[in-house]
């Protein structure tokens, strides 16, 4: 009997191990990209509950399973700001984070997390924190928190009370409320922006222990002026809703997240997102074909008999000549720093020339294999 015993431990510890080497096998080696971040966003995970952000405990987990199969890498707050000051991250790197303080990210999400050993980021509005049924969903509490906390969740602020909108309309961050017929001076409105982030941030420290340096903008809204005041009361990061992913050269407090968690995104969709999204990081600036590349980015170069061209895009409009490095605009002329060239039939112009003269961050998305405007400022130019 003790050998039969033996024999079945055996074959259970074999089987266990092949199931271990074909997980291994099915996990794709393949690079989508380098040097570079896809922030996943998500709110709400109910069974029941339905609107654009919300999606059920089953298909998150099946978006983390589909991109943990195609070989991505999951990392955590921490590693993403170690990142941005200079570190390195793994191929096809992706950070999940939360919005919104629902209490199912704890209830849902926090338990398929923890099976896929999957760290993440909760910016958490800490207002709902006192009343966490008061609102139409329920929030989470300060153990809520304390828990996430201590399970390796990142704990973030959303801010304390400017979760909402004035008339039902214009978000509180970027709006100089008015009192009384009186509107909020610069100084007053920067104050309270800072005063409330101060408030958030404390509040979190005392709950989890752990510093809070990182803010999302509620209903994704900034202006330069909360940026300010946000940042005055400690925060070194700031998380948008402009769905690309994140290089180290984006500004710290604009940083772009790609949306995962609305119903109809399936697990295939999200990887195609996010490929889709990727940008060459080591871009060498050189000369472009002119029309093919402009075009890629939505506008239209017209080339008239004498040799004149001109580039359109929306209301915009610039003249160049070939052979000369000078663009002209509303009758103004400015330098550039290379010749527009003619090879064959083609019109090349330079990269940094093109950026100079339509103001566009201009981006490679090799998986796409064509050139886009990034919506993201970069720090060089916005810092």
């Amino acid at each position: 009997m003790k050998w039969l015993s033996f024999f079945k431990q055996s074959a259970v510890f074999a089987m266990g191990g092949l199931l271990v080497a074909m997980s291994s096998i099915a996990q794709s080696d393949e690079v989508y990209y380098e040097n570079q971040v896809a922030v996943l966003l998500y709110h709400h995970i109910s069974e029941t509950d339905t609107s654009t952000v919300t999606i059920t405990p089953q298909a998150f987990r099946d978006q983390l399973e589909y991109l943990q199969h195609k070989g991505y890498h999951f990392i955590d707050m921490p590693a993403f700001q170690r990142y941005m000051k200079g570190e390195g991250v793994p191929s096809n790197a992706v950070l999940v984070t939360f919005d919104d303080s629902y209490k199912s990210i704890a209830e849902q999400a926090l338990p398929v997390m923890q099976t896929l050993h999957i760290p993440a980021v909760n910016f958490v509005i800490t207002q709902d924190l006192d009343g966490p049924f008061s609102s139409k969903l329920p929030s989470l509490n300060e153990e809520d928190v304390a828990r996430m906390s201590a399970s390796g969740i990142d704990i973030e602020c959303h801010s304390n009370r400017l979760h909402r909108k004035h008339d039902g309309n214009a978000p509180f961050l970027t709006t100089r409320l008015s009192e009384e017929g009186r509107s909020e001076s610069e100084e007053e409105y920067r104050g309270r922006i800072e005063n409330d982030t101060k408030v958030c941030a404390d509040r979190l420290g005392r709950v989890t222990g752990r510093t809070v340096n990182a803010y999302a903008y509620p209903f994704g809204s900034f202006n330069q002026m909360a940026i300010e005041g946000i940042r005055k009361a400690g925060m070194e990061y700031g998380f948008t809703v402009v769905p690309e992913v994140a290089t180290r050269a984006d500004n710290e407090m604009l940083i772009p997240r790609i949306n995962a968690g609305s119903p109809g995104i399936t697990p295939q969709t999200l990887h195609n997102t996010i490929v889709r999204q990727a940008v060459d990081p080591y871009k060498a600036a050189d000369y472009v074909p002119l029309r093919d590349t402009f075009a890629e980015l939505g506008g239209v170069v017209i080339r008239n008999d004498s040799g004149q061209v001109s580039l359109h895009y929306g209301d915009k409009r610039w003249i160049l000549e070939t052979g000369k490095g000078i663009v002209t605009s509303d009758g103004i002329d400015r330098r550039l720093g290379h010749p527009l060239i003619k090879k064959g039939m083609k019109l090349w112009i330079h990269l940094n020339d093109l950026e100079a003269i339509t103001g566009f961050e201009i981006i490679y998305q090799p998986n796409k294999g064509r050139y886009g405007i990034r919506e993201t400022p970069m720090r060089l130019i916005h810092s």
